[in-house]
């Protein structure tokens, strides 16, 4: 019986262990996560490039990322684009917590061999097969970027990140108002990329 109580709270030990990250593992974490997220998610744009946004949660590390790219397709059609719409969404927990998960697991594992390892959902759909794309792009162009107050503090906010590249204008913004025009914009954007997929 003693040797059985000796196990229990050897495995209760054990189990507090791993749910409770040390600071080292936080440190990892908030060193890590704009890599990680730009490899998985990335923001950087390339010529046919329209949009990129990408949002996740400050401090909680636990809230799913979103991320969806809007970007102009070859088409055979003389002044007719097609919009591409591609979504990466984490397949399970969010990337940021399969990261932490992964590292506490394996510490000495490289990033690099970590990212390997986290589970995502990439989805692609093109304005052809779904005409709802080609209306999200066309709002955007009535969106405003609000400027926040300057004595305005937001703990622990969502950031998010947009970039566009339409015509001769180019905006990359970081905002942290989910209530922003082009914030929900962005939101709602990506959900209709979900459901042109069925879900």
């Amino acid at each position: 019986m003693h040797r059985v109580g000796c196990v229990l709270v050897l495995a209760a030990a054990f189990a507090s262990q791993v749910s409770n990250p040390s600071d080292a593992d936080w440190q990892w974490l908030d060193s890590s996560r704009e890599r990680a997220l730009e490899a998985l998610m990335p923001i950087t744009a390339h010529p046919r490039t329209l949009v990129v946004y990408r949002s996740y949660r400050s401090f909680y590390q636990d809230v799913p990322e979103a991320y969806f790219r809007l970007e102009l397709a070859p088409s055979s059609l003389p002044g007719k684009d097609i919009f591409l719409a591609s979504l990466v969404a984490p397949d399970g927990p969010s990337i940021q917590q399969q990261l932490l998960t992964l590292h506490r697991a394996s510490p000495r594992a490289s990033l690099k061999a970590l990212l390997t390892r986290v589970a995502v959902k990439r989805v692609a759909v093109d304005s052809q097969r779904c005409s709802a794309i080609r209306s999200r792009v066309d709002a955007l162009s009535d969106l405003s970027i609000p400027i926040p107050a300057l004595n305005v503090i937001v703990l622990h906010p969502f950031i998010h990140r947009i970039v566009v590249d339409v015509n001769a204008a180019h905006v990359d913004a970081t905002l942290h108002d989910t209530d922003a025009p082009v914030v929900r914009w962005a939101m709602e954007t990506a959900k209709t990329i979900q459901e042109c997929r069925g879900g």
